[in-house]
């Protein structure tokens, strides 16, 4: 479950995928979005997970959005952090 508080929120949830199991239709953040709340929640369990997602990702994800998305929540909650990680993490997975 997601409670929207800023704009990426509500553009995760736009942008899930929506896949059928049991007959339901359940709507599931895609990888960049999952990167990308990783790295805001920024605990080491969260970044590692985000490195993990990316190595096994890796040729299938969409590396400026991922650095949009952050680049905006830096810009919408008026702080740097996020790019600062995502930086941190692109180096150490060799992106």
């Amino acid at each position: 479950l997601i409670f929207s508080d800023t704009g990426f929120e509500l553009e995760a949830i736009e942008n899930g995928r929506k896949i059928i199991k049991n007959g339901y239709e359940v709507n599931f953040i895609s990888p960049e979005f999952l990167v990308v709340q990783k790295i805001f929640a920024g605990r080491v369990k969260d970044l590692s997970d985000a490195e993990s997602i990316i190595n096994i990702q890796r040729e299938k994800l969409n590396y400026d959005k991922i650095g949009q998305l952050l680049k905006n929540l830096d810009s919408e909650l008026s702080q740097n952090d996020f790019t600062q990680r995502w930086e941190s993490i692109k180096k150490n997975s060799k992106i």
